[in-house]
């Protein structure tokens, strides 16, 4: 019995002994394929962080070609800036750095003044839930029609952003043909109140943004060469030359001497405007969407703040969250990749130059002349 117990012990500790080497055979491989892997993604993650380090160092350096005040530490600090913007607004580093490579192109070359358009940009993207690309388009567009400074770029964009609350548009749908737009009114003396205005009224009143803007054109166009029959209906009210009428007295004020002159002259609009296009303006901001006009004026007039409020709203959308989110995750890579860069930049400049000093000795090129 006890030789049987004994041989039954001997087994069991064979198969204890076989299961313990087993499980540290497995552990040991287990560990083995841990520190593989751990190896390929620290090298998957320097390999990333240096790439998005070096597309941004790029973008940035392509910016700097276009501006005046290029110092050492331009890139350095831009890079830093674009990634606290994309972190606060969670828009992605490469639209930030074309939008500000399209600002610096419109005319804004000093570092100073594209930061303040970008980041009026940036929230009206947000606010207005579109591309900041199209909405620096549209904030430069509008800031060189009306000639204004970086330093109104917050005052513009909330002009901008109150035509979407009081209209039926978008921030997307205005910037396909706004700068058509404001091209012709700004220099006929229509203010950016009353450009806004009239298009939000024109959309609340159901006509697609593109086709509003097109109609607001061509009254203003008509306005400044009227036609005979216009042209003495206004002067019977007072209008002797409606060009100047609307560029010192405004929009407004020469539509209603429009309105005026019809009723006087017995002639309707149809009568007095030969394009049809003026007609999809004049008939709705003079008629059925007068009352609307003037609650849009006052709306424009008493922007301020809306592009903020309307920022602060969106920050609470979880996919803004999100692109926050990843955007300082990206953020940290790149701060990582920085530091590689930098690291084996020297290196690297050594290999190049030895090669460049073999190449000139057998074929005379200078890349550094």
């Amino acid at each position: 019995m006890a030789v049987k117990i004994s041989i039954i012990a001997d087994n069991k500790s064979r198969k204890a002994f076989t299961a313990v080497t087993h499980g540290i055979q497995k552990i040991g491989s287990s560990a083995v394929k841990s520190t593989k892997n751990l190896a390929l993604l620290t090298i998957g993650v320097g390999l990333l962080s240096t790439k998005l380090a070096g597309d941004l160092q790029k973008g940035l350096l392509e910016v700097t070609t276009l501006m005046d005040d290029v110092t050492e530490n331009t890139i350095k600090n831009m890079s830093k800036e674009l990634r606290g913007l994309a972190s606060a607004t969670g828009q992605g580093l490469q639209p930030l750095v074309k939008a500000r490579y399209d600002i610096v192109s419109a005319g804004f070359f000093k570092i100073a003044e594209s930061a303040q358009v970008l980041n009026a940009s940036a929230k009206l993207a947000v606010g207005g839930v579109t591309s900041v690309d199209k909405s620096a388009d549209l904030l430069t567009t509008t800031l060189n029609a009306y000639n204004k400074s970086a330093e109104e770029s917050v005052k513009v964009t909330d002009k901008l952003f109150t035509i979407v609350r009081l209209g039926k548009t978008t921030i997307g749908e205005i910037s396909g043909s706004f700068g058509r737009l404001v091209s012709i009114a700004s220099p006929a003396g229509v203010s950016l109140n009353e450009v806004g205005a009239s298009l939000a009224t024109l959309t609340s009143q159901g006509q697609k943004t593109e086709e509003a803007m097109t109609a607001i054109r061509a009254l203003i166009v008509e306005l400044q060469k009227p036609s005979e029959d216009l042209a003495k209906a206004l002067d019977s009210v007072g209008v002797k030359n409606s060009e100047l009428t609307l560029k010192t007295k405004g929009l407004a004020f020469t539509l209603n001497k429009v309105k005026e002159a019809s009723i006087k002259s017995g002639k309707t609009f149809t009568q007095l405007f030969s394009n049809i296009r003026s007609l999809q303006a004049v008939l709705p901001l003079t008629t059925t969407g007068a009352t609307k006009l003037a609650e849009s004026l006052e709306g424009m007039a008493n922007s301020a703040g809306a592009t903020d409020k309307a920022f602060a709203i969106m920050l609470d959308s979880i996919n803004v969250k999100f692109a926050r989110m990843k955007q300082n995750v990206i953020s940290i890579l790149i701060t990582l990749g920085d530091v590689i860069i930098k690291a084996i930049s020297d290196d690297i400049d050594k290999i190049n130059n030895k090669k460049d000093e073999e190449n000139n000795s057998n074929s005379g090129f200078n890349p550094n002349a």
